[in-house]
């Protein structure tokens, strides 16, 4: 993949507290092994996951993200 350019994933997203309050979500893309993972810095709303385009990224848990990692390692 080029560059810093990932399908649908955005640079930022909003994700607004219920008491109104905002944090930004930083995404961020890493290769282990053959494979690419886009990690967020916390968990996103069921509307932003959706912005993602499900023909290029598929969730996973966390523990299989650290099995690639081990497994890379």
């Amino acid at each position: 993949m080029d560059g810093n350019r990932y399908p649908q994933a955005p640079r930022k997203l909003h994700t607004p507290t219920v008491d109104g309050q905002g944090y930004m979500l930083f995404p961020d893309v890493k290769k282990v092994g053959d494979e690419y993972f886009l990690t967020l810095s916390m968990e996103p709303k069921e509307s932003e996951l959706a912005r993602l385009a499900p023909e290029h990224w598929e969730p996973v848990k966390l523990s299989a993200y650290y099995t690639a990692v081990e497994a890379a390692a």
